[in-house]
């Protein structure tokens, strides 16, 4: 049963506390079908754009790389000669042999060496590689002719060994397609340990070749040994090496010499150690040893086994000699001289060198020595002392060899520029970037090019943004014979070749041509050279279908097409492409297409949304020239390494009339794999992309703004409303009501709501294309807010994520002080309904388990998104250039309207208004602000405010704007102690033709004119008095059996993980109401009446639509906060069954009348008419509601009409809850005879029914008669001085219905009781000896009262601590300095009293004044907190002395 109780509950309250759009009344949002944009913001750790990526040009930048913890892929960009750096090799402090990078490559770590070769280094780089390496070349040199050595640096300090390695010394990832050379060549040196790929490896080698050329002698000094590996000097178990070559010659000699082991592959360690297709193949190898030699042309083991092995060979055609003098000093002086060619042996066969070397491609591996003119690379993000700042499209012009930095974004359109090459007879515009030169972006974008930006790139473009649109009449930069493309039309010239890299560009090309003069070529970045971390975003649509049996072609590549030199490296390709080509007579394929390239391309992917290629040939094959990837000279992809193409790309290929693709592309083996577009947009940082449409600034202030919104149609929908700037000076005189703000601030809000709101459910979407929010970014430009600062947050986060946060975005503007000055506005709408998971954060009520609330204990989930709102905004602020006085305008709706509602309390709290010292006033973004900049309105607010943080709160320029028909403002219930800060408005129930109309117009929905019924407000506000009540010793509880704090973490895990899903279809209510059941395993069982005719009342999400709450401020004529008070001063009625059953069935009839006698509205026979008064006939009784401002009676008759209990709920217009309710149990009508009903137009006037005998019958209960607070029940020791406190006026409850009797008081609330008590006397002098107690506190007058009458002298001098909880001893104290500090006539007797303490003496007067007996006979706790149900009790027993009490 508790669970089904708690279903009830949980489904109306979620279904409409946060509604997402078209959630509600049957009504399906028909999403919109949007192109799957998911993508991870990546945050670039070194520049390169890419998260986790570096790129690395020296030495030291490996080092560093390496030693990024936050890098997972490091590039080497260039070749190294290192003698050209300075550099050391340490033994990181354990004494072992000296190495560069001692920390290593992580696990998971990449290193790309790109083909690129590292000259001159003396040995190795990483002490050990967890992770990847591949690609690259190393040439290591130590000799005695050289300046610098290896032991220079140190030896092992244990061993006293030097150890030479090509890559790691320990190798535990992989190693592959990586070639050595190793020159060694010293004298009389300690014992040297080499290894061609690395010394020991436990993991992968592969492909890898070692050219080792090893001369070391010792004729003077001393040689203890040389142990060397072709490969590794030792794999251990379970290593692999696959596929290497050993090559070179090994010489190791002289009288000095002693222990030499050489193995020729590698020395397998144990059984498990693998080495296959591997070679040994030097051109000889020489040893003469004096002591003990180890040889084997392929493998020494420590076991004996060489069952690890598999297809390796030795090349039977090497010459070799040893001489061992010595082989075991121990046992034999007989010398062994062998010399000749290798024999078989085991592990390996023999064949000649010339075949082995056939199956390795050695052209890669490195000379010793490098060229002469590697030039030292430097990073081009680092930014010379000299470079040349350019700031326009003419500076450009002026780029030729030096280092240029682009200081600010230009748009192209707004300067007058021809593309005339710069002089290069080109369609480019800047013409040529020269070998040496640099172009910087610095991450600014250049607008709206109609052509490439330059003819020639030789040099290095990077961080630069390109938009670039092309149409038909843009001949002079693309048609027949000229190429198009978004950075230069060509990165090479010759040998020449360039580098583009962190570069993007949106281009939009839409052109039709006749028959072609010439051909057509399209790149999205440029051609030739290296494009390396690039995106192209293409919009293409070329139409040459009119061209037949022309002889020219249609080339078109996403990034780039090259030569056989050229590399695209770690490219994107997104948008759609139409190509529609002709036939060509002369046997071409008219269409060459390439998805990446038209050469190299690597780590780069095709993830357009749709593709459309046709063309006709009378020779070729179709994909001769036409590939979803990257290919060489043939276009088959032949040239494709790591590339992917997007799984979901819509393609279209039609080769002569037959149709190679259709729907989904095939995966071609060897060319690409696919994987989804969200899998491939997740490894690339789209937030770079630049918007094609980038908004300019606009000069709006005033005027009609025109505006979209999400509908609850389920299309978006247009508005307007008026709009100015001089509404925010609207409160230098005084705060209220703005009417024409409240509109345009709904309005506002409505753009906020998420575009097509449940697309991309799981899915992050892409940090550029924020789709949920191009509503509020459109209208921020219109309004004239700087497109510069729009900031949005949390719109890009997976309706999956059930944190308690809100979509908000934040916009600024300058605008016009009416004095001539320049203030700042900024506009904050916190996007409404509910999305996603994120509605399980509307039951995260409770943080603690305490039964009231506290002054902090606001509503959980509202309080933490709206401190994420605050944070934002003050970040905002400090971030931007304020301009005068700071205006903030924030708007909400539904959930959204109780986080601003917070957010607008907090945002009051940093006011100088509050006359504290300004220290201790807290600032936002680093400022305090004023109230009168302060514009604050929320619609259809749910409260989540405490009583008590209200009863001290100044929000005059907060208004809530609530429907009395709606249910969401009731959400968190008032009776738990949750209130809205600021003033609420409630607005008006009534329906009339025109409110529908208007509606239907906004909505977009249909609507026959009878609205919401007015009974709705009856429903909701009984459905609320069965729901939710406070109990004593319980606190809050759902329908009087279930204590929700116990219940809220189930609850909140249990939505959680349900809403964290995506749903099976797009909402309706019934779709959210069983969503919920789901979450909670809903019990079958009946529930109470009301909330079944809540749940199946079509009109409940009606009222919670945005577009009602529109159309009554367009048509209700509210412009100030009378008219809101007045119109709502209505009164509703209730009759029903008395003994619960069926009121329909009762046989009765109601005529009403109004005060001038005419008939207002009847009900006879199950029919009701509605006139002045609406009569309607619901599943909890018959429902009238009066209109305010009249009179009226009516007369209930019929043979039941004694059988009828009536309800009447009467409201001032102050809140939603109604003012006054009074019941009669049963009405005054015996045996069928008529009694009429008096009902008053003002709701505190008599209510009373008139009997047929003429006698007048009061209510059984009235609110206005009897404590109306549901957690002091009758008989509690603390009623009747609840009762007498209020009706004095000494304390008032913490909410209408609650009094909090067990929640603790404040020392200034206490004397400021006793204060009211005396009849509030006016203190005799102003002086205030307390500077913790500001004139504008409550407490204020009470406490200097106190003090002169000597009930308190503060906490100190001049600290009084009005904040701090009050004791019991300090209550009793207080009490007893009022009453003069009488002496008692004996001591209380209380244990916890020591004789000594304070508030001994008071304690006991308190005794025997029979102010308190104590918590027990022998215990006072003084120290205990005194909650306000025992102070008012203690203040009543001193004034009103009682026989018999308890504490």
């Amino acid at each position: 049963m508790k669970k089904r109780l708690l279903a009830g509950f949980l489904s109306l309250v979620l279904v409409l506390s946060l509604l997402p759009t078209a959630a509600l009344a049957g009504l399906e949002t028909a999403a919109a079908g949007t192109e799957d944009t998911a993508a991870q913001s990546a945050v670039s750790t070194t520049g390169t754009g890419v998260a986790g990526v570096a790129n690395v040009y020296t030495l030291a930048d490996i080092k560093a790389a390496t030693n990024d913890g936050s890098v997972t892929t490091i590039r080497l960009m260039n070749d190294i000669d290192v003698s050209k750096e300075t550099y050391r090799f340490d033994n990181g402090g354990q004494g072992d042999a000296p190495i560069y990078c001692s920390n290593g490559l992580r696990s998971g770590v990449v290193f790309e060496g790109n083909g690129y070769t590292i000259y001159n280094l003396k040995s190795g780089i990483w002490r050990y590689n967890s992770g990847t390496v591949r690609d690259l070349n190393i040439s290591i040199h130590d000799t005695d002719t050289d300046s610098l050595h290896l032991s220079d640096f140190g030896v092992a300090v244990y061993t006293h060994q030097i150890e030479y390695f090509g890559i790691a010394e320990v190798n535990k990832g992989t190693i592959e397609n990586c070639n050595v050379t190793m020159r060694i060549d010293r004298k009389d040196q300690w014992s040297l340990y080499i290894g061609g790929i690395a010394q020991v490896n436990y993991g992968t080698i592969r492909d890898c070749i070692a050219d080792l050329k090893v001369d070391v002698t010792a004729t003077t000094g001393d040689l203890p040994g040389v142990w060397l590996g072709g490969i590794a000097r030792s794999s251990s178990e379970n290593s692999l090496i696959d596929h290497c070559l050993v090559l070179g010659y090994f010489n190791a000699s002289g009288s000095k010499a002693h222990n030499i082991s050489l193995s020729g592959i590698a020395s397998l360690s144990t059984d498990t150690a693998r080495c296959t297709d591997s070679a040994f193949a030097m051109d000889k190898a020489e040893v003469l040893c004096q002591d003990q030699y180890y040889f084997s042309p392929a493998f020494q083991t420590w076991t004996g086994s060489v069952a690890g092995a598999e297809n390796c060979r030795v090349a039977n055609d090497i010459p070799y000699q040893n001489i061992v003098t010595h082989d075991n000093p121990g046992n034999s002086n007989d010398p062994i001289n062998e010399s000749g060619i290798f024999s078989s042996g085991p592990g390996y066969t023999l064949a000649s060198r010339a075949s082995i070397l056939k199956d390795w491609d050695t052209s890669q591996v490195p000379a010793e020595t490098p060229p002469t003119d590697i030039p030292v690379h430097s990073d081009p993000n680092v930014i010379p002392d000299d470079y040349v700042p350019i700031y326009t499209m003419a500076d450009l012009k002026k780029c030729h060899g030096d280092y240029y930095l682009l200081m600010n974004d230009i748009d192209a359109s707004q300067e007058d520029i021809v593309y005339d090459g710069n002089g290069y007879n080109a369609n480019s515009f800047a013409g040529r970037l020269f070998s040496g030169g640099v172009l910087n972006g610095n991450g600014h974008t250049i607008y709206n090019l109609r052509g490439a930006l330059f003819e020639y790139n030789m040099g290095t473009i990077c961080n630069l943004n390109v938009t670039l649109s092309n149409t038909d009449k843009d001949t002079d930069t693309f048609a027949p014979g000229k190429g198009l493309a978004g950075i230069a039309l060509a990165n090479a010239n010759g040998a020449a070749e360039g580098l583009i890299e962190n570069c993007t560009v949106t281009m939009t090309v839409n052109r039709t041509f006749g028959k072609l003069a010439g051909s057509l070529s399209i790149d999205g970045i440029s051609s030739g050279g290296t494009i390396r971390n690039c995106i192209a975003k293409l919009g293409i649509y070329l139409d040459a279908r009119s061209t037949s049996d022309s002889s020219h072609m249609i080339y078109v590549s996403g990034i780039g097409s090259g030569n056989n030199n050229s590399l695209v490296d770690h490219c994107l390709v997104l948008g759609n492409i139409g190509v529609m080509g002709s036939g060509l007579s002369s046997g071409k394929q008219p269409v060459a297409f390439n998805g990446i390239s038209a050469c190299t391309a690597q780590d780069s992917a095709c993830a357009l949304g749709s593709l459309t290629v046709t063309a006709k040939s009378s020779r070729e094959k179709p994909y001769e020239y036409f590939t979803l990837s990257s290919g060489g000279t043939s276009l088959a992809g032949t040239s494709s390494i790591r590339n992917r193409v997007a799984s979901d790309l819509k393609a279209s290929y039609i080769f002569n009339e037959q149709t190679i693709l259709s729907g989904k592309p095939t995966s071609q083996a060897g060319t690409y794999t696919l994987d989804t577009r969200a899998n491939i947009l997740k490894d690339w940082d789209l937030s770079v992309l630049p918007d094609p449409d980038t908004l300019l600034k606009t000069d709006f202030t005033r005027g009609t703004a025109e505006f979209h919104f999400m509908g609850n149609s389920g299309k978006t929908r247009t508005w307007q409303f008026d709009y100015d700037d001089n509404y925010f000076y609207g409160q230098e005189d005084g705060f209220g009501y703005d009417a024409d703000l409240a509109k345009a601030s709904l309005c506002l809000e409505m753009a906020s709501f998420s575009a097509h709101v449940n697309s991309n459910w799981e899915k992050t979407l892409s940090a550029d294309d924020y789709i949920r929010a191009e509503n509020i970014r459109e209208l921020y430009h219109t309004l004239g807010f700087d497109p510069e600062t729009y900031q949005f947050v949390h719109y890009d986060t997976a309706l999956t994520d059930p944190g308690d946060k809100v979509a908000y975005s934040m916009a600024m503007k300058y605008i016009q002080n009416p004095d001539g000055s320049t203030d700042t506005l900024i506009a904050v709408p916190i996007r409404g309904g509910g999305y996603g998971a994120e509605w399980a954060s509307n039951f995260n009520v409770y943080l603690t388990s305490a039964l009231t609330l506290g002054k902090d204990d606001e509503h959980l989930g509202f309080r933490l998104a709206a401190q994420d709102v605050r944070d934002g905004l003050s970040n905002y602020i400090s971030k931007h250039e304020i301009k005068g006085d700071l205006k903030i305008w924030v708007v909400g709706f539904s959930r959204g309207a109780a986080v601003a509602n917070l957010l607008g309390h907090m945002l009051n709290a940093t006011t100088l208004d509050n006359e504290s010292p300004a220290s201790r006033i807290p600032t936002i973004g680093g400022r305090h602000l004023q109230k009168k900049d302060l514009y604050l309105y929320t619609f259809a607010t749910p409260a989540g405010g405490t009583d008590l943080a209200a009863e001290t709160a100044d929000d005059p320029n907060l208004f809530n704007i609530v429907s009395p028909v709606d249910l969401v403002p009731h959400v968190a219930p008032s009776v738990w102690g949750f209130v809205r800060y600021g003033t609420t408005l409630t607005l008006p129930a009534q329906n009339n033709s025109y409110l529908w109309g208007t509606f239907s117009r906004i909505s977009g929905i249909s609507n026959d004119g009878s609205g919401i019924p007015e009974s709705q407000r009856t429903v909701i506000d009984q459905f609320c008095r069965d729901s939710f009540q406070y109990k004593a010793g319980t606190g809050p509880t759902v329908f009087n059996t279930l204590p929700y704090r116990q219940l809220q973490s189930k609850v909140m895990s249990s939505l959680a993980s349900t809403l964290g899903k995506t749903p099976e279809a797009n909402f309706s209510f019934s779709g959210l109401v069983s969503l919920l059941d789901a979450a909670i395993d809903l019990e079958n069982g009946s529930l109470p009446a009301v909330y079944q005719l809540v749940k199946k009342l079509g009109t409940i999400g009606l009222a919670h639509y945005p577009e009602h709450y529109l159309a009554r401020l367009e048509t209700d004529k509210l412009e100030d906060e009378d008219d809101f008070f007045w119109k709502s001063h209505i009164r509703s009625v209730r009759i029903s069954a008395a003994d619960g059953s069926e009121t329909r069935n009762k046989n009765f009839q109601v005529s009403f009348l109004s005060a001038a006698g005419r008939s207002a509205g009847t009900y006879a026979a199950g029919v009701c008419t509605s006139g002045e008064v609406s009569v309607e006939m619901t599943d909890i009784g018959l429902i009238a509601t009066f209109p305010a401002g009249v009179d009226y009676t009516f007369t209930v008759s019929g043979a039941d009409a004694g059988k009828l209990a009536m309800t009447v709920y009467a409201y001032d217009g102050e809140g939603l809850d109604p003012a006054r309710t009074m019941d009669w149990n049963a009405l005054p009508s015996k045996n069928g005879s008529t009694c009429t009903v008096y009902v008053p137009e003002e709701p505190y006037d008599d209510f009373y029914v008139k009997d047929a005998g003429g006698k007048d019958h009061y209510p059984d209960s009235d609110s206005e008669n009897s404590l109306p607070f549901t957690d002091v029940p009758q008989g509690s020791f603390f009623y009747d001085a609840v009762r007498w406190a209020v009706d004095e006026g000494v304390t008032s409850g913490t909410t209408a219905t609650t009094f909090s009797p067990y929640r603790g008081c404040t020392r200034g609330q206490v004397v400021t009781f006793l204060w009211r008590a005396a009849g509030c006397p006016e203190p005799r002098s102003s002086r205030n000896p307390f500077v913790d107690v500001p004139a504008d506190s409550f407490c204020h007058d009470a406490v200097l009262w106190a003090a002169e009458e000597g009930i308190t002298t503060g906490v100190t001098a001049d600290r009084f601590q009005p904040n701090a909880t009050v004791t019991r001893g300090q209550v009793v104290t207080f009490l007893w300095r009022w009453e003069g500090s009488p002496t008692a006539q004996k001591t209380s007797g209380f244990r916890d009293v020591a004789a000594s303490s304070f508030c001994a003496e008071a304690v006991s007067w308190a005794v025997a004044q029979g102010v308190t007996k104590g918590t027990t006979a022998t215990t006072f706790a003084p120290s205990q907190t005194c909650t306000r149900g025992q102070i008012v009790t203690f203040l009543y027993r001193d004034l009103f002395p009682a026989a018999d009490y308890e504490d």
